[in-house]
């Protein structure tokens, strides 16, 4: 087996973070395998990843491009010290494989090809759908065909690549994976549900995922708003790190100001989204955006129900009143309550249906096993 470093370059974790995990988890053997990310994520991975295998360095942190003098020359710096982090990585281990577990690593990889060592293969997994004019877009117009192969969560995200570089380099789906968790009693989590303040006998509906524009918080909340107007029997939360601080404020300006059953809970940490998903009762992902959502896998994985707008990936995991529901992506969020109400009036009977329709879902599709033969398949032919 080659020996393959895999790039993690961010300070949270995240959904990439998440699944990346849930595949090395699979692995027979991880003796070949290394790691080089931000010392706040290295702990993460320490059940995947042998000690002595893991790297990390402050600057192996997640900076975007911009045309901001201070912020060009941090990135640039970046890119450069962790370039040398990875390749004394490399001459040590006589690493085979670069590995770049999200999007942003795209450009830390192929700059390492470029500049440091020819011979080396570089395989990027983009967990993001590629807009032509965004810093990725453009870098992979630029250099796409310095990079040996291109793994991609959805078809959708597969068509927003394949659009903007052709031929030049093989792209693949694999969807991403995850495990159908142990089913534990919801006693269990009452701890959880108490010190997050939230109330019995409610059903419990779910925004998961940063606040900041393009998840579109603001959008459920206004699908909340019209609900309120349907019924009473629910409370909602806002759980997820805060990427636009004044969006959050908005947000708690307008829950105040409308009396609307909802509590920004905040970003936990990963045992404690865990424990989440056992108390909530359904999700609604509102993105512009999202290639395959994690939180979608994650809560048909847990049972719960996935409401979700039509975009993207999220129309390649649920099928309607099947294991979850969509609705249009233009659709008002007056129409789209409805649709939330409907799924809240359930019987029991077909709820338990949808809920045993996800978790088949998962089990048949959305495998770690599955993944991890295709991605050890397409290492094993660079």
């Amino acid at each position: 087996m080659q020996n393959i470093l895999f790039i993690v370059q961010t300070n949270t974790v995240s959904g990439a973070e998440i699944v990346l995990e849930n595949y090395l988890k699979e692995m027979d053997e991880n003796e070949n395998l290394f790691l080089l990310t931000n010392n706040e994520v290295k702990n993460f991975y320490s059940e995947v990843f042998k000690e002595t295998n893991i790297y990390s360095k402050k600057s192996m942190k997640r900076v975007y491009f911009s045309k901001n003098p201070f912020n060009y020359l941090q990135f640039i710096s970046y890119i450069l010290i962790n370039i040398f982090a990875i390749h004394k990585i490399v001459k040590k281990h006589q690493i085979d494989v670069l590995y770049g577990n999200n999007s942003i690593d795209t450009v830390l990889i192929t700059m390492y090809k470029m500049l440091a060592d020819n011979r080396i293969k570089v395989v990027a997994h983009l967990h993001s759908i590629i807009e032509k004019n965004s810093m990725i877009g453009s870098f992979l117009d630029r250099f796409a065909h310095r990079l040996d192969h291109i793994i991609v969560p959805s078809n959708a995200t597969k068509q927003s690549v394949k659009e903007l570089i052709g031929n030049r380099t093989p792209v693949t789906t694999v969807y991403n994976g995850i495990d159908i968790p142990e089913k534990k009693k919801k006693t269990d989590y009452s701890s959880v549900a108490s010190s997050l303040g939230l109330p019995e006998g409610k059903q419990i509906i779910a925004f998961v995922g940063a606040v900041e524009g393009r998840k579109r918080p603001d959008l459920f909340l206004s699908i909340i708003q019209n609900l309120s107007k349907l019924r009473d029997d629910f409370f909602a939360i806002i759980v997820g790190k805060t990427e636009n601080e004044e969006l959050k404020e908005t947000l708690q300006k307008r829950i105040k100001e409308e009396e609307l059953p909802v509590k920004i809970i905040g970003l936990v940490d990963y045992e404690v989204m865990m424990s989440l998903y056992e108390i909530i009762d359904y999700l609604i992902l509102t993105s512009d955006r999202d290639p395959l959502p994690t939180v979608i896998l994650e809560s048909m994985a847990h049972g719960k129900i996935a409401i979700s707008r039509d975009v993207d990936g999220a129309r390649e995991m649920i099928q309607h009143q099947e294991n979850g529901f969509l609705f249009p992506y233009e659709m008002s969020s007056e129409d789209a309550a409805k649709i939330v109400n409907d799924a809240l009036g359930l019987s029991d009977e077909e709820k338990e249906l949808i809920r045993k329709n996800a978790r088949e879902t998962i089990n048949k599709t959305f495998n770690n096993q599955i993944k991890s033969e295709k991605i050890n398949s397409i290492l094993q032919s660079l």
